[in-house]
C-alpha cells in the first residue's frame, strides 16, 4: 500500500486474481487453466472490475455496500479508488440485512467512507506480513517446509488447544457410570470410590430429596458471532469454518443479518419481526409472551436474527411454492442453522418461563454426589419456540437398586471444539467475530492441529514443534497478551484515539528487534 497527501490517501497496488471454479484455488499466475487441478473454468477478478468501470460511466451516483465491518470499508475504499477516475459520485453505503427496507434506508443514508475504519484494516493487514511473513521465513528455515506460517492470533491459539490436549491426557482416569431409577446417571472416579466395583455385583444408591423449589428461567439473548459458532459446533457439529460459509450464505439471500457481531442489540424492526411471527403463530397467547427487549444500548451492529417473521416450516414452503426463489439452493444444513438462529431470536423476545427444580444428595459407592434438575415445567413461556429445557422424572427419596453400572477410563478435561476456542479467544480479547473461523481453519490446513472423530481440536507433532520453537524464539511476538493489546489498538485506531502512523511505527520496531536475533 502506497501511502500519500500526509496519510489521507491510500492507493492500493493490485494484482488480478484468479479463482477456480471447479476446485476453488486462488492464484495469481498468469495461465488459463488452475495450477492445482487443470481446470479451465477460470474467474478472473481483472474482468469484474473491468465490467464495473464500464458501469460507472452510465451512472452519476456510485454506491459500494461491501460488508459492513472494518474489513469491508477497507475493500469498499480501495474499490472507490480504481472507480474514482470512472466516476464524479462514489459513496458509501451500509446496510445489516439484504431486505428491501434495509437497503433503501441505506441508500437514504449514504455516506462517506470512514477513513478510521480504513486506517486500522491497513495497520493490521500491514502487521500481519510485517510479524506474520517473518515469523513464518523464520519456520521455513528452521523446518525447511516452505508452507508453514505464524501470527500473533493463530500462534497463541494454538498454545491452547496444546495445554488443554496435556491436561486432557492427564486427566484420563477410570470411572464407574451408574445407572439408577428416576433416569440418574452418577459417575463415580475409581480413585474417590469407598469400595471397588467388580463385575456383577449388587450396587445400592441412597436418594434424598433435599429440597425442591419453583424458579424462573430467563431466555439467553439473542445470537453474536461467538455464540453462534458454539451453538454450531455443540448442537449441530458443524466446524467453524462451515458454520461461517453457511451463516455467510443465509446472509447474502436475506435470510439472517450480518453474522459477523459481538452485539446483542436488537433493534426495533428485529423486535417486529417477533412481534409479527409470535402473533401469527401464538394468536391471543402471543400478548402475554412477547415482551420486547433491545438487550444491549443502541449501536451501528445487531445481534444474528431473521429479517422477516418465517420460520423454517414456512421458508421450506415459500420456496416450494416458488414465492421465494434463492439464486443459491439451499441444503439441509442451511435449514439447519437458520432453524436455530430463528428459535434463538424469538426466545429472546418472550416472557421467561417458570420450572420446578429438584436437588436431590444421590450416595452410591460411599460417595456423595449433589445434582439438581427441572421435573417440571410450569408456564414453558419462551420454552414454547425453543425447547431448550425438558423436564425430567421426579425423585422419590428411598434406597435404590442400580439398574447398569458401565466401566470405562474417561478424560476429566475434555478436548476443546471449534466452539470452545471461539468463546476463549472472545473471553481473552484475541481475534474478531471476522477472523474466529479463520484462524482455526489456517491452524487445520497447516496441519498444527487435526479434528478428531467428534470435531474435538488435538494438536500435532509439527503443531507442538513450531509452538514451543516460536514461544521460545519469539516469546515477545506471539504471546497472549500482546495480541490482545493490538486489538485494543486496532479499536483505538477506529475510534479515532491513536493515530495509525504511530501504531505502525511501534510494529516497525518490533519486526527489527527479530532482524536483529
Amino acid at each position: 500500500v502506497r501511502i500519500v497527501n500526509g496519510g489521507k490517501m491510500f492507493i492500493p497496488i493490485y494484482t488480478s486474481i484468479k479463482r477456480c471454479l471447479k476446485c476453488g484455488h486462488q492464484f495469481t499466475e498468469e495461465s488459463s487453466e488452475c495450477p492445482r487441478c487443470g481446470s479451465k473454468e477460470i474467474r478472473d477478478s481483472l474482468k469484474t472490475i473491468e465490467f464495473i468501470k464500464e458501469l460507472c460511466s452510465e451512472v452519476d451516483v456510485v454506491l459500494i455496500g461491501t460488508d459492513p465491518d472494518t474489513e469491508g470499508e477497507k475493500i469498499g475504499w480501495d474499490l472507490a479508488v480504481l472507480l474514482m477516475p470512472y466516476s464524479n459520485s462514489i459513496r458509501r453505503i451500509e446496510f445489516h440485512e439484504v431486505t428491501k427496507r434495509a437497503i433503501m434506508e441505506a441508500i437514504k443514508k449514504h455516506r462517506d467512507f470512514d477513513e478510521n475504519l480504513v486506517e486500522a484494516q491497513i495497520v493490521r493487514r500491514i502487521e500481519d506480513r510485517w510479524i506474520g511473513f517473518e515469523l513464518s521465513m523464520r519456520l521455513w528455515k528452521a523446518f525447511e517446509r516452505h508452507w508453514l506460517s505464524a501470527g500473533r492470533v493463530q500462534t497463541p491459539v494454538l498454545g491452547w488447544i496444546i495445554e488443554r490436549a496435556e491436561k486432557y491426557r492427564e486427566s484420563i482416569r477410570k470411572v464407574y457410570r451408574i445407572f439408577l431409577p428416576f433416569n440418574i446417571i452418577v459417575e463415580v472416579l475409581e480413585d474417590e470410590a469407598a469400595e471397588k466395583y467388580v463385575k456383577g455385583m449388587k450396587v445400592e444408591a441412597k436418594i434424598e430429596v433435599e429440597e425442591e423449589r419453583e424458579e424462573e428461567v430467563h431466555p439467553p439473548p439473542p445470537y453474536t458471532t461467538d455464540s453462534y459458532l458454539q451453538d454450531a459446533s455443540r448442537l449441530l457439529g458443524l466446524t467453524a469454518p462451515q458454520a461461517m460459509q453457511i451463516a455467510q450464505d443465509l446472509f447474502e439471500l436475506g435470510f439472517i443479518t450480518y453474522h459477523r457481531t459481538d452485539s446483542i442489540r436488537v433493534s426495533s424492526t428485529g423486535q417486529v419481526v417477533a412481534r409479527e411471527y409470535l402473533s401469527e403463530k401464538l394468536g391471543e397467547k402471543a400478548t402475554q409472551l412477547f415482551i420486547p427487549r433491545s438487550w444491549s444500548e443502541a449501536g451501528a451492529h445487531e445481534c444474528i436474527r431473521p429479517t422477516r417473521p418465517m420460520d423454517v416450516d414456512r421458508v421450506r414452503e415459500l420456496i416450494a411454492e416458488g414465492v421465494i426463489t434463492p439464486i443459491k439452493p439451499l441444503t439441509r444444513r442451511h435449514y439447519q442453522v437458520y432453524d436455530m438462529i430463528f428459535r434463538r431470536f424469538m426466545a429472546s423476545q418472550m416472557k421467561p418461563a417458570k420450572v420446578v427444580k429438584q436437588k436431590l444428595k444421590v450416595e452410591v459407592l460411599g460417595v456423595i454426589k449433589q445434582i439438581e434438575r427441572v421435573v417440571e415445567i410450569i408456564e414453558p413461556g419462551f420454552l414454547t419456540i425453543n425447547p431448550i429445557i425438558k423436564a425430567e422424572e421426579r425423585a422419590k427419596s428411598g434406597v435404590y437398586e442400580a439398574i447398569d453400572v458401565n466401566v470405562r477410563r474417561k478424560a476429566l478435561v475434555p478436548l476443546y471444539s471449534h466452539g470452545d476456542v471461539i468463546r476463549l479467544m472472545r473471553e481473552r480479547g484475541i481475534g474478531r467475530p471476522s477472523t474466529y473461523a479463520k484462524i482455526i481453519q489456517t491452524l487445520l490446513q497447516r496441519g498444527y492441529v487435526m479434528e478428531t472423530k467428534r470435531k474435538k481440536l488435538l494438536p500435532t507433532d509439527l503443531g507442538v514443534k513450531v509452538y514451543n520453537y516460536l514461544s521460545e524464539k519469539y516469546p515477545s511476538l506471539v504471546s497472549e497478551s500482546r495480541t490482545a493489546l493490538l486489538e485494543k489498538l486496532m479499536d483505538q485506531i477506529e475510534r479515532g484515539e491513536r493515530n495509525y502512523l504511530e501504531v505502525l511505527r511501534e510494529l516497525y520496531q518490533e519486526i527489527t528487534s527479530i532482524n536483529h536475533k
